[in-house]
């Protein structure tokens, strides 16, 4: 793909935040477990800690779509990596439970800066086969980002989980600095401004948003139960080890990079204005790939399955993801990604809660949770076969 030189340092700034956010995600989850050693907290309380990091993210994710749409990216996103750099560092000194919990909430909240903004600062600077290839990229900061917290951050961990934290916020500082010198502050038209005034309500009635956020609940729901129940999975089926297990987690984050970043060039390639069918095919493959997993019985065979799982889930969130640039006007494309983004966030909140009461109810099986996952992928498939891609985008602001 061909990019201008402006170009080029926009998508690697957005990619060293991308980078930045997915650390930390994966970190925390090590993180709680010094952090349970240390202070002597059991699960339910260090569960307080990840839980209160969502409650900062869905608290600006709507508001800050409208902020996006309606007074620029820069300046949001600016605000959110500036809250990051100082949680990250109040993070490191923390000493109580609710302390800690508290700046995770500005963690939080610091993260829906990112992940609000950047489909604004795509949209605006990036025209039309560049947006697809660019937001795969972006995504493949997932599995880029577990891939360094599972093996570097791990190990800092390991010495002291105070130094991830600080070592986090210079991270943030760094990716800072790329947005101040880099990222061009583009303000909205006196139009736009009109528009996005109101562009919330205009995103929340649009058709499509509300097909595609129905969609991303559901890949979410699986994509996170499937990461949240792996390791037990893995563990009670087939009895791996912690080194094991931290070497196919390692790699499956790899994987997923892969994924990620080759969805976009397969979807211009092979799928281009076919990117519901794109869906549609993957997540059925998927969904059947998830129900031969859990009942297999042998390792090789159940690692070479969830690689795929992994494959195809990826594929189907990235092509979620990318649809929106086909057909959201750019003056609400900030408010429609935080409507969209809140259907992956209740998929993801609800997902292990309600995976761990089918394990229970099946008493301590995983296989009525797995063909229940397949459901949803399967449900993600029908609601893409749904969209309107082939229109003329200015028709979807109503």
């Amino acid at each position: 793909m061909n990019y201008t030189q402006q170009q080029w340092k926009i998508a690697f700034t957005l990619f060293l935040i991308g980078t930045l956010v997915y650390i930390d995600k994966n970190l925390i989850s090590i993180t709680i477990l010094a952090l349970g050693q240390e202070f002597d907290w059991d699960t339910s309380q260090t569960g307080i800690i990840l839980s209160l990091y969502y409650i900062g993210f869905i608290l600006i994710t709507l508001p800050g779509g409208w902020f996006v749409d309606h007074f620029g990216y820069k300046r949001f996103i600016v605000i959110a990596l500036s809250i990051v750099v100082i949680s990250s560092i109040l993070f490191s000194f923390g000493t109580s439970l609710w302390l800690l919990a508290i700046i995770r909430i500005g963690i939080g909240a610091g993260h829906a800066g990112y992940t609000n903004g950047s489909p604004k600062v795509i949209s605006e600077n990036f025209e039309g086969k560049q947006r697809t290839a660019l937001q795969s990229k972006i995504l493949a900061t997932s599995g880029i980002g577990g891939l360094i917290a599972y093996t570097g951050g791990i190990k800092v961990i390991g010495i002291n989980w105070r130094s991830a934290y600080l070592l986090l916020a210079i991270l943030a500082v760094l990716a800072l600095i790329s947005l101040i010198l880099f990222v061009p502050d583009k303000k909205p038209e006196k139009k736009e401004v009109f528009l996005s005034r109101a562009s919330i309500f205009i995103a929340c009635r649009n058709k499509s948003v509300l097909i595609i956020s129905i969609g991303m609940f559901f890949v979410n729901l699986v994509t996170v139960g499937l990461m949240s129940w792996l390791p037990a999975v893995l563990k009670t089926n087939f009895s791996v080890s912690n080194t094991q297990l931290g070497e196919y987690l390692t790699i499956n984050s790899i994987v997923m990079s892969a994924a990620a970043m080759s969805a976009g060039f397969i979807i211009m390639k092979f799928f281009a204005n076919y990117e519901k069918q794109f869906i549609a095919i993957f997540s059925t493959i998927g969904a059947i790939s998830l129900i031969v997993f859990i009942y297999s019985t042998h390792i090789i065979a159940a690692i070479t399955l969830l690689f795929l799982i992994t494959v195809f889930s990826m594929f189907v969130f990235t092509a979620f993801l990318i649809v929106p640039y086909k057909i959201i006007p750019s003056v609400i494309i900030g408010s429609s990604y935080a409507a969209i983004n809140i259907g992956a966030f209740i998929g993801g909140s609800v997902s292990p809660l309600i995976i761990g009461n089918l394990i229970t109810i099946s008493g301590g099986s995983f296989k009525l949770a797995f063909i229940i996952m397949a459901v949803c992928l399967l449900l993600a498939g029908v609601s893409a076969i749904l969209l309107q891609i082939d229109i003329d985008v200015g028709e979807n602001v109503n």
